[in-house]
């Protein structure tokens, strides 16, 4: 004779452990609260609780968004300073009977100057009181003042 185990009531566990990777995952490509909470099926309340009662859901959110902004951070740095890469392509050597021959490994190294608009990005965004692209316009004079009658019609006829 088996005994079979009741099955138990109410709602399924959920791995909150599992969630946090997605939610961290989803923080890392830029989604808001809103959106994390639609993509991993959750409301957006139980997402606020989530947040305050488990701490390491809050954490991978937060972890999430600063690791992705820090890579931005870094290219857009990159982009600015300028930079050296190393580029490795293949070339085939044919026969001219169109067979090939041998491949031929080719390592190109080329530098990559200075980006200006990323400069100007960084700077307007990192030192706003120096770069802020602003127009100051100082007005000085004195208003229209009509003088005689029939200037004073025409004015306020406009």
């Amino acid at each position: 004779m088996t005994t079979e185990t009741p099955k138990k009531s109410g709602r399924p566990k959920v791995d909150w452990h599992e969630r946090a990777k997605q939610a961290y995952n989803y923080a890392l490509l830029g989604a808001d609260d809103t959106q994390i909470a639609k993509l991993i099926g959750i409301s957006e309340s139980t997402l606020e609780n989530a947040k305050q009662e488990k701490p390491g859901f809050a954490k991978a959110i937060k972890s999430g968004r600063i690791q992705a902004a820090a890579e931005v951070a870094a290219s857009l740095y990159r982009r600015c300073s300028g930079f050296q890469e190393t580029e490795v392509t293949t070339r085939e050597i044919k026969s001219p009977t169109g067979e090939i021959i041998s491949v031929e490994t080719v390592t190109i190294a080329r530098e990559v100057p200075p980006d200006t608009d990323a400069c100007v990005f960084w700077l307007t965004n990192r030192r706003p009181d120096l770069w802020r692209n602003t127009v100051e316009v100082e007005h000085t004079g004195k208003a229209y003042q009509p003088d005689d009658e029939e200037s004073k019609k025409e004015a306020a006829a406009c």
